[in-house]
């Protein structure tokens, strides 16, 4: 799980104000003379075709957090193309997002091409004035302003406490194994102690690697560092263990008598049972 800095840092500015974000979206990618109109599963629109909806890569960045200025990124990206003359099996031909066809919406999800037929969509007429009411309408009646302020104000605190949930499951796993471990060495030892020891074996590798994750060559390669924090949890709890069964099986130490201990005021007290010479 992503330290709670990084989670914040992504969400944040994405949903942050976000009704002017998708009005101004909305004023810059949907053109003021396209209207679409489906009706009877079938598609018809007053531009001349094929007609492409674009949006700048920049605009794209700013609404998404990304960084700016990436040689290696196009000027504009292409989120719908609309040729109702095109034909679905045509799709890759138009290099976007979506296309609309005729009687479809086809679009591309998980590498795999997908088409949705027109016919299971109601009589509707799509254009500017009516997506951006739309969207006032749907904040108003259901305040999404208000639910995203409420959320962006609590994702700190649920953030926490999922990773403090997450910890508790961790060691509950982690000494289930170490309990295992310590019934195949034959040792002595409840669960409520080998949940203590995981805890004292296991706490200070994961502060670590909680304040480490706040670098950032680490936070983007946290999968692999966790891995090796587990590594090195379970090398010391072995060793432990190891050195536990070690002392259980050592046998104990014997030292010698002195027999002028035997009567420790007067060693030179005889004792009471000699043998007698006949």
């Amino acid at each position: 799980m992503q330290p709670s800095i990084f989670v914040i840092t992504k969400v944040y500015p994405v949903v942050k104000d976000l009704e002017n974000k998708v009005n101004a979206l909305i004023d810059e990618v949907y053109p003021q003379k396209l209207e679409i109109k489906i009706k009877n599963g079938i598609a018809q629109t007053n531009v001349t075709e094929p007609y492409y909806i674009v949006i700048r890569q920049e605009t794209l960045n700013n609404i998404l957090s990304l960084e700016k200025n990436d040689p290696n990124t196009i000027s504009k990206v292409r989120l719908l193309a609309i040729d109702t003359k095109g034909k679905a099996e045509e799709f890759e031909q138009y290099q976007t997002l979506a296309l609309l066809t005729q009687t479809s919406l086809v679009y591309q999800s998980d590498n795999e091409i997908n088409i949705y037929s027109l016919r299971e969509i109601e009589d509707l007429t799509i254009n500017k004035e009516i997506i951006l009411a739309e969207i006032k309408n749907l904040n108003s009646k259901y305040n999404i302003a208000n639910l995203l302020n409420i959320f962006i104000l609590a994702a700190p605190l649920l953030i926490i406490l999922s990773i403090f949930i997450s910890q508790f499951y961790f060691f509950l796993l982690f000494s289930i194994a170490v309990y295992i471990m310590i019934k195949i060495n034959k040792i002595e030892a409840g669960f409520k102690k080998t949940y203590s020891y995981t805890v004292a074996v296991a706490f200070v590798p994961l502060i670590l690697w909680n304040i480490a994750s706040f670098v950032p060559i680490v936070g983007q390669n946290l999968e692999t560092i966790g891995s090796i924090i587990i590594i090195i949890i379970f090398v010391i709890a072995y060793l432990g263990i190891k050195k536990l069964k070690q002392e259980e099986t050592k046998p104990p130490s014997q030292t010698p008598v002195n027999v002028s201990q035997a009567n420790p005021v007067n060693p030179e007290v005889k004792p009471l049972i000699q043998t007698q010479k006949i």
